[in-house]
């Protein structure tokens, strides 16, 4: 009820094409485009793309058409303004981000910026050099020929600079910053600790519980 109320005092609704919305006043617009303009950009990419098979060029079409879903979501950024930014997801996993995304703007957890891996030339390593946070991404696992979740819209990496993936062989992104606080998630940290415990509410595990390697800006479902 409080989170509510605190909310409500801050965020407005809008419908745009039917859809409720949040939306704030003088909310700086990361980006602002209908799933139509993504559903054309991702299929024409990854159909024209030399690193995919024609099977794969199928799934990942049939993917968007049938499963990937646009959410709208507000929240508190570095520069201490409200913004808001738009994701692509796994349609069953839309709910769940967009209720976490309002628990962690009610916290004024910061977030760099949130865009589709598109307006990084569909390049992970881009979008983490720019601090983005994304989820839907068609690629493998770091290190490995087998599908990351991220190919199924369903996990996303926050703030790459701050919370890197580390294992033995590799950090990324390069440029980490570990010991910047803005942004980190970390169990130590008591606003990191605060989002992972939102996460785990809505049934998101961690990749900074990981035994074997740490990815500590990846939450899945």
């Amino acid at each position: 009820m409080i989170r509510r109320l605190i909310l409500a005092g801050i965020i407005g609704l809008i419908c745009v094409n039917g859809n409720t919305q949040t939306a704030l006043k003088d909310t700086i617009v990361d980006c602002n485009y209908d799933f139509e303009f993504y559903q054309a950009w991702f299929k024409n990419y990854y159909s024209d793309s030399s690193d995919l098979n024609a099977t794969q060029k199928k799934q990942v079409v049939q993917l968007i058409d049938s499963s990937i879903q646009l959410v709208n979501v507000v929240y508190y950024g570095y520069d201490k303004k409200i913004h808001k930014g738009q994701l692509l997801i796994n349609k069953w996993h839309s709910k769940s981000i967009k209720a976490i995304f309002d628990e962690l703007l009610a916290i004024r957890f910061p977030i760099h910026s949130v865009k589709p891996i598109c307006f990084f030339e569909f390049k992970d390593e881009v979008s983490m050099a720019a601090n983005n946070t994304s989820v839907f991404d068609y690629r493998p696992q770091v290190n490995s020929t087998k599908l990351s979740k991220h190919a199924t819209g369903s996990a996303i990496d926050i703030n790459p600079i701050q919370n890197p993936y580390i294992s033995s062989k590799t950090t990324t992104p390069a440029m980490a910053r570990v010991n910047e606080p803005t942004g980190r998630i970390r169990v130590s940290d008591d606003p990191g600790k605060k989002a992972i415990a939102i996460f785990a509410k809505y049934g998101w595990t961690w990749g900074g519980n990981w035994k074997t390697l740490k990815d500590y800006m990846h939450f899945q479902k």
